[in-house]
Formats: C-alpha cells, sequence, structure tokens
C-alpha cells in the first residue's frame, strides 16, 4: 500500500512511477519547493517500495505534474503546467504567457528528461490529461484567451475553453481541438480505444458549452460530459452531458 508521506498527495500511480505534487519536503529523498507549489515524479523500487530516483519540476510559481503515462518501451511521458520561470531535469523553461503546459519524455533509468517541450501562447494553458497510442501523445486541459497548441491556433469563447492537443512521440506538433462555451470548460481525461481507436474525452462544464456540434447545458453548478474523437480531432457525433442539481465532476477516462 502505498501511503501519503508528510505532505505529499499521490495524484496516480503506473507501474513502478508516482506522480506527486508537494507544498514543503518530502521523506527518502528531500526536495524542496521553489515557488508555491512544485511537482515531480518519482520511481520506487516495486518490491520494495524504495525510491529509485526523483525529478522535479521546480520554479517560482505554481508548477505541477498532472499526467503520467508509460509507453511500449517503458520510458515515462509527463504533463502538466508551470509559471514563469521553471527548471525539468536541468532544462529551463519560460512561459510566453500566465501558465503553458509542459511536456517530457524522461530515460526510466536515471529519471533525466530525453527531451522536454512547452506549448501556450499569452493567455493560461494547463495540461490534465494524457495518453500515448501509436507513436503520439494526447493532451487534454484547459486554457483561456488566445493560445496555439501543437501548432493549431484557438481563441476560448468563455472564461476557460477545453483542448486536446497531438503531439509525435519526439514532442512534435500534429494538431489541436477546442470546444467550450461562455463559462468554464476543461478535458480532464483522456483515453485511445474502441473498435476504431478513437480518441475518447470526458471533463467538466458550466453553463451551455458546445463540443463538437453539440449543445449541452449544465443541470446544476457544474456537470460532466463525454465525447469521442477521430484520431485528426474532428468531433464524432454528439457529445454527452452527465449531473444534477450540485457539482458534478469527472477527473479520469479510460477506454478498451
Amino acid at each position: 500500500q502505498w501511503r501519503e508521506l508528510a505532505r505529499d498527495v499521490v495524484h496516480e500511480i503506473t507501474s513502478e512511477y508516482a506522480r506527486l505534487r508537494w507544498t514543503g519536503e518530502r521523506r527518502t529523498d528531500t526536495l524542496t519547493s521553489g515557488g508555491s507549489v512544485d511537482g515531480f515524479i518519482a520511481r520506487y523500487n516495486g518490491a520494495t517500495g524504495n525510491v529509485v530516483w526523483t525529478q522535479s519540476l521546480r520554479g517560482s510559481g505554481f508548477d505541477t505534474l498532472e499526467d503520467i503515462a508509460l509507453d511500449s518501451y517503458g520510458r515515462p511521458y509527463v504533463t502538466g503546467s508551470f509559471n514563469g520561470s521553471a527548471t525539468l531535469g536541468g532544462v529551463s523553461m519560460t512561459s510566453a504567457g500566465g501558465d503553458d503546459v509542459v511536456l517530457a519524455m524522461i530515460d526510466p533509468a536515471t529519471g533525466v528528461p530525453y527531451w522536454v517541450r512547452t506549448d501556450g501562447g499569452t493567455g493560461n494553458e494547463t495540461a490534465l490529461a494524457m495518453d500515448l497510442h501509436d507513436g503520439n501523445v494526447y493532451l487534454g486541459g484547459r486554457f483561456t484567451g488566445t493560445t496555439s497548441l501543437a501548432g493549431s491556433s484557438h481563441t476560448s469563447a468563455g472564461s476557460t475553453d477545453g483542448f486536446v492537443s497531438k503531439y509525435t512521440a519526439a514532442g512534435a506538433n500534429v494538431r489541436s481541438a477546442r470546444l467550450g462555451g461562455s463559462s468554464s470548460d476543461e478535458v480532464a481525461g483522456i483515453a485511445i480505444g474502441g473498435v476504431n481507436e478513437d480518441v475518447i474525452i470526458g471533463g467538466n462544464f458550466r453553463g451551455t458549452t458546445t463540443i463538437g456540434s453539440k449543445s449541452l447545458t449544465s443541470a446544476g453548478n457544474q456537470d460532466f460530459f463525454m465525447a469521442a474523437l477521430t484520431d485528426g480531432l474532428v468531433f464524432l457525433g454528439p457529445a454527452h452531458r452527465g449531473g444534477g442539481t450540485g457539482y458534478d465532476r469527472i477527473t479520469a477516462v479510460d477506454a478498451a
């Protein structure tokens, strides 16, 4: 059983890797945050639970690693966001606006990044979910204002809009798509699956939103949605909503 240590919060464990966020220090390997919140990825020995290595996303602002996935060679990819200036494994980054997306592929033996790339425009962009499939990387998240993600430009219709972006296994741009309405929208989960290996997304919205050609209206404070896209990020059929009169939220998606 993995347990919370000190003030760490374990968000996800995949194989021997854990993606965490901290505000102070962590047992075994001691890490000190450079700002309000920093993110890190840690590898543990699957048999003993001992830490093999840790790698931090460190800066003076609010920096998080939100999702992790392993490719067919066991190499971890991590994604999240950072604000201002930050470093990941010795690679320095500066955001184009407020928060920018960060995406990296990590050496499983050492924890050192093979490469790190950032993405975003003059607003705020946050990656919340990731999946890997057939040599491509798929991200889901939210953005504000005008942005460029995976080489495609978008402008949010409201407070925040959701996005799906696609990159090659080496982090090169492919394309992206947006969704949203006049309030707050986000893509919180993404998975590739189904007979046609479609891109399945789940997220959250308030008020009225547009996902593909379908308009949805929340029944309460916040509802969740499910939708599908082709591999070319074209929306398939109508999106579907769920929720009641309160606050409803989806945090992950899986597909067979």
